[in-house]
């Protein structure tokens, strides 16, 4: 593969995310996401980490990138949310072999159990975040450089 970094390509912005080992389910606002797929998910019931309930309008999928430029496919509920919240039950799931996660005292990181690949979780305040990158929005009214005759 060649070397990528995600960091320093024009492409791809990043959203930090919250990793939340007491979330059941990945949140998000669908708007965070320049890229969204409606799917068919699990009808649940969010509610704040104060009991209040969260309500929210249905599952997307989102592709999002690690650093290096490998992809990860998750599903978030869409959710009036301040940031993205990664849940690490749902973490844990993704790969083929499935993922571990590591929160220590002042960092920590999400291994993909069959590549190996980390993808670093930064703590900040007691609570840890990851970056997750994401393709720029496009303009939905793009150039392509061409007219037509009699058009300039």
């Amino acid at each position: 593969l060649p070397e990528i970094d995600l960091s320093d390509n024009s492409e791809f912005e990043y959203v930090w995310a919250l990793v939340d080992s007491g979330a059941g389910a990945n949140v998000a606002k669908k708007s965070t996401f320049s890229e969204s797929e409606p799917v068919a998910a699990p009808p649940i019931t969010l509610s704040t980490a104060s009991g209040d309930a969260l309500p929210h309008s249905g599952a997307n999928r989102i592709t999002s990138y690690n650093r290096d430029g490998t992809s990860v496919t998750r599903i978030f509920y869409d959710a009036d949310v301040e940031m993205p919240i990664l849940a690490v039950s749902e973490i844990s799931k993704e790969g083929p072999c499935g993922s571990d996660v590591r929160l220590r005292q002042k960092d920590g990181y999400i291994r993909d159990l069959h590549s190996g690949i980390r993808q670093p979780v930064v703590k900040r305040r007691g609570v840890y975040f990851t970056k997750m990158y994401i393709r720029k929005s496009r303009p939905s009214n793009i150039d392509s450089g061409f007219s037509r005759p009699g058009h300039p």
